[in-house]
């Protein structure tokens, strides 16, 4: 009986144990709270953090100016009092940030400072004492909201708008290479580079699997949108003839909107804007593979930030504490590939699970979720959306042949691509 007993016991140790090291994986989200006047987080807060493994947000204000911290447990090292209290200063072209902390933040926290006002740019540099550290993103429907990673809180931060949207790479970059392997171009019913969770399915908490009418890899179930008259963009191209050579790369070959059409083409896609380029079907492409361009490519989440609450909390664990799941990076293309092509070998040979699906209707392909973040995970509204050259297309992904030099941004969008600079969706 005595026996019995014994291994009664270490069968429910184990279990216990077990059951432990299951929940300290597990990431959680605390409830946001608010900084009070000293701007000090104690250090068992801090400690708390790190041993539940949670995500926690931390408000404050400046004046006018609203701030918010957002703390992974998952990365902090050194367990401190920290303070997070800050002198911020809006001036006509940038913002000014002075920290009250005097030593490095070793988990790098991101900072989310809500301006006043909409900065009519795609992007921000970050400068430390005159000297340029990186980028921030910009999101936000009617104010801007500026998003950037924080390690040392030492010397005054300048953040300064970038008018036109930069093709510069970071002196880092790395460079996607091209293989006959990985350059399957072929339009699939279900399509997913996966080399993490690949079989995790999106949640859709809103009951549809409806894509935008307009065909924006916007995965929001929304109905298309009319056409916004008040848009200089409005009209468009006439034709509907591509190309007579699908395979070139260069902008100069590429078949452009002349601004004169008014109706949808047969794929229910609005007019495109004048001096876009005008939609290739993916039957029509000719991918040459003797003839190679270069490209630039990125991968971010940052909305996210400012819309914890509406984040299915089963997805805390898929996001980058930066919000960026790939740096700006130089990408080496065939001739005639479209966003589509090179989208699935970067997540192929980055390790970034990536899912589609071909929609005949719309005759393209439509992202679904990229490193398991999908439509719906951040509300209704939710999904990815791709901006090239500071222009979001009002067709597919599969659709746009990318010419030499292009700069792609894949973008997650909380608020049917208001949040992210798109003006003529929703």
């Amino acid at each position: 009986m005595k026996k019995l007993l014994a291994i009664i016991l270490s069968l429910l140790l184990i279990f216990s144990l077990s059951a432990c090291n299951i929940s300290s994986s597990v990431v959680t989200k605390k409830d946001a709270v608010n900084i009070d006047e000293t701007g000090i987080v104690k250090s068992e807060v801090i400690k708390s953090l790190k041993d539940e493994n949670a995500i926690q947000v931390f408000k404050g204000n400046c004046g006018e100016i609203k701030f918010e911290w957002t703390l992974f447990g998952s990365k902090i090292i050194e367990v401190r009092d920290v303070n997070l209290s800050a002198q911020i200063s809006e001036n006509a072209d940038s913002i000014t940030v002075i920290f009250s902390d005097e030593e490095t933040f070793d988990f790098k926290p991101m900072l989310s400072v809500y301006l006043n006002t909409k900065w009519k740019a795609l992007n921000a540099e970050i400068y430390v004492n005159g000297k340029k550290i990186g980028t921030a993103e910009l999101t936000g429907t009617d104010k801007t909201i500026i998003n950037f990673t924080v390690g040392e809180a030492l010397g005054e931060y300048t953040v300064k708008p970038i008018e036109t949207d930069s093709t510069s790479v970071p002196n880092n970059a790395g460079e996607s290479k091209i293989t006959e392997e990985n350059s399957n171009t072929d339009n699939s019913s279900s399509d997913a580079s996966t080399e993490n969770n690949s079989n995790s399915k999106p949640t859709d908490v809103s009951g549809s699997t409806t894509k935008p009418n307009n065909n924006s890899s916007v995965s929001s179930g929304a109905t298309k949108p009319a056409n916004d008259s008040s848009s200089s963009t409005a009209t468009s191209n006439t034709t509907s003839s591509k190309p007579n050579n699908s395979s070139t790369a260069s902008s100069s070959d590429r078949e452009l909107s002349n601004g004169n059409s008014s109706g949808q083409d047969q794929y229910l896609t609005d007019p495109v804007p004048e001096g876009k380029p005008l939609p290739v079907e993916p039957e029509e492409a000719e991918i040459d593979k003797t003839v190679q361009y270069t490209c630039y490519f990125s991968i971010e989440c940052s909305t996210i930030f400012n819309n914890l609450s509406d984040l299915d909390p089963a997805k805390l664990g898929e996001l980058p504490s930066d919000g960026i799941i790939l740096k700006k990076q130089k990408v080496v293309f065939y001739a005639g590939e479209s966003v589509f092509d090179v989208l699935k070998r970067v997540c192929k040979e980055n390790g970034i699970q990536m899912e589609s699906s071909f929609t005949p209707m719309y005759n393209s392909a439509y992202v679904e979720g990229i490193n398991n973040l999908y439509e719906f995970d951040c509300g209704n509204l939710s999904g990815w959306m791709y901006r090239v050259d500071g222009w979001y297309p009002n067709y597919g992904c599969s659709r746009y042949q990318l010419c030499d030099g292009e700069t792609v941004e894949w973008r997650y969008t909380c608020d049917l691509g208001k949040d992210v600079g798109c003006e003529w969706l929703g």
